[in-house]
């Protein structure tokens, strides 16, 4: 059947309105970054079974209620047309690709998140031209006007993010740049983190959700005037090669390299440069030595804190980490 492109006039009927699960699961974590996805399956058709295309208004009518009730979502679920990036909860199988559909079928997305504690089960509403309301919940707001009735819905299950131990996340030293010399050591070593899941599966963190506050911490290898051999440390995001230091640290006529050497996808790099050329500076040596705090999102949205600080006071090569 060939579709009617004449918008200004109302269909008659809802052939298909369904609303159905997009992502391979109706979990999410209850984050407020982290979404499920959520698509409207709609066919329309006049008074002579044609396929008729939606008008605008009509399309801009269309958005996600409560399916009991009828009631808009409330403000612990957010609803867009907007896919923030997030991978979808973890699940071990994946939705077969739409198909079997009749060629005129309009599909809309829809993209939640939630910060709530209990499940919800929504649907779909849709506002013809002329003022009638229909939803997937079996309801409408003329049943004089629209006598069909559509009854479908997805109950999204929100999930408290995990709080993993210290012993998941892992800080692994690489050289990427120089020797490590007996008098006279100059080097860059990254110290790369990463996520383990309670499975041993990696999880990934994210580029755009790191921080580490303050951007760096200095350590010299004696409290001395004379002293100039020293390690400094900064920081870059996932995968990312631009690398961040702290600027309240005096380091003489030394400027840090602001490339990361060798960043890895998925973790964060945290940088430790060793010196032999910077003389001792008191007030960066005193208010400038550590802890950072690493804030950092995973794939899925989820926030992990730690702190991370030289191994000790007569140890600058190495670093510790601890959950913040």
């Amino acid at each position: 059947m060939k579709m009617q492109k004449d918008s200004r006039q109302s269909f008659e009927e809802l052939a298909d309105f369904d609303l159905e699960l997009g992502s391979a699961t109706s979990s999410l974590y209850r984050n407020g970054r982290q979404q499920v996805k959520l698509t409207v399956k709609i066919r329309a058709i006049d008074v002579n079974g044609n396929d008729l295309a939606l008008s605008d208004a009509e399309r801009k009518s269309l958005h996600l209620v409560q399916y009991k009730g009828s009631a808009e979502l409330p403000q612990e679920w957010v609803s867009s047309t907007t896919y923030d990036g997030y991978e979808y909860f973890p699940a071990s199988e994946r939705r077969a690709a739409r198909d079997g559909a009749p060629r005129d079928t309009e599909y809309f997305d829809f993209y939640v998140s939630s910060t709530a504690s209990s499940p919800m089960q929504v649907a779909a509403q849709i506002t013809r031209d002329d003022g009638v309301i229909i939803r997937t919940n079996g309801t409408t707001s003329h049943p004089d006007k629209y006598p069909h009735k559509h009854d479908s819905s997805v109950t999204l299950t929100p999930v408290t993010p995990p709080n993993y131990p210290l012993d998941h996340y892992h800080l692994v030293k690489e050289r990427v740049q120089g020797d490590a010399g007996e008098w006279n050591p100059t080097f860059i070593d990254n110290h790369y983190l990463s996520l383990n899941d309670n499975r041993g599966q990696v999880i990934d963190f994210r580029a755009a959700g790191m921080t580490m506050n303050p951007a760096g911490m200095v350590q010299w290898h004696d409290k001395v005037v004379t002293e100039t051999h020293v390690s400094y440390v900064g920081y870059g995001q996932p995968g990312e090669a631009q690398a961040y230091f702290n600027p309240e640290i005096y380091l003489e006529n030394h400027t840090p390299d602001p490339t990361v050497l060798r960043p890895k996808p998925g973790q964060c790099t945290i940088i430790l440069v060793a010196r032999a050329d910077i003389r001792y500076h008191n007030d960066s040596a005193n208010r400038h030595n550590g802890p950072c705090l690493i804030h950092v999102e995973d794939v899925y949205g989820n926030e992990h804190k730690l702190r991370v600080t030289f191994a000790s006071t007569t140890n600058r090569f190495d670093l510790t980490l601890s959950k913040a």
